[in-house]
């Protein structure tokens, strides 16, 4: 998390519930974290699409607002 965003506690925490909560096919799995001290470390599953921001402009999408 990074402080200097105005992350802390409150968000790592909130991240922590939700992808516990949440399990689906198009949301990154949490595979582990880390809160020692200062440092919050979350792991993440290595997704080898990437994530779906470098997705989102492909011209190949569908619009579906022309549907």
């Amino acid at each position: 998390m990074d402080r200097g965003q105005g992350q802390g506690d409150h968000e790592f925490k909130t991240e922590i519930a939700l992808l516990s909560i949440y399990k689906h096919e198009n949301i990154v799995s949490l595979l582990g974290l880390s809160d020692e001290d200062a440092n919050k470390i979350l792991v993440y599953k290595y997704e080898s699409n990437g994530s779906l921001d470098k997705h989102l402009n492909n011209i190949d999408l569908t619009d579906f607002r022309s549907i």
